[in-house]
């Protein structure tokens, strides 16, 4: 467990050091987090087209169904964005997304994605790391459901209300992210209160 160890909303690391053990036990802890949290809505697991990544997502969803959550699995690899618009879409409790985003192909990782769809924000990735330990599984019988989906194709062609305020807005005022880890200013595409403090607001 001394090896893990969570940056921007997520892990990542070298394969040699991201093995299934250790992401079952990431898997774990984001369960008990959810768990604390007073959640029992189902949960999705993403994953990009690494060679690695649908591995760790089976992985991942074994160990949330073992813990009495419903699972969403993509059918195929599917961006992030299409997993966190699943979890307000959905009213999921929230997902985790097997990718290492710009790493090179020896690295894989996983992020954690809260209910409202945003990026973990440290409060939340330190509780995780807090609550790192081997998987303890229920019964067979007490297990939750993994289902395999088509998130893509569920994607509706007109967003739903909250997200199209979301998009809505972002037309009239973006952010530019400057803050730490930023190589270049980029738009930010969080909900407004979501928003790092180190972003700071420009009208477009």
């Amino acid at each position: 467990m001394d090896k893990i160890a969570f940056g921007t909303d997520g892990w990542r690391a070298t394969l040699d050091v991201f093995t299934d053990e250790r992401v079952r036990i990431v898997g774990q802890a984001i369960a008990d987090h959810l768990d604390a949290a007073g959640h029992d809505e189902p949960v999705a697991v993403g994953y990009d087209a690494r060679e690695t990544s649908e591995g760790f997502a089976e992985s991942l969803a074994e160990v949330f169904a073992g813990n009495g959550f419903d699972v969403v699995l993509p059918e195929r690899d599917a961006p992030t964005p299409v997993i966190a618009y699943a979890i307000v879409d959905r009213g999921l409790a929230g997902a985790c997304m097997v990718t290492a985003s710009h790493n090179p192909p020896e690295y894989n990782g996983v992020k954690f994605i809260p209910s409202d769809g945003a990026p973990a924000l440290p409060d939340v990735t330190e509780d995780v790391v807090d609550r790192l330990a081997e998987p303890d599984l229920l019964p067979e019988d007490e297990r939750g459901e993994i289902s395999r989906v088509d998130l893509v194709a569920r994607t509706p062609t007109r967003p739903t209300t909250s997200w199209a305020r979301i998009w809505r807005g972002s037309r009239s005022r973006t952010t530019r992210c400057t803050g730490a880890g930023a190589a270049s200013p980029t738009r930010c595409w969080s909900p407004p209160a979501r928003r790092s403090a180190a972003c700071a607001a420009s009208a477009t």
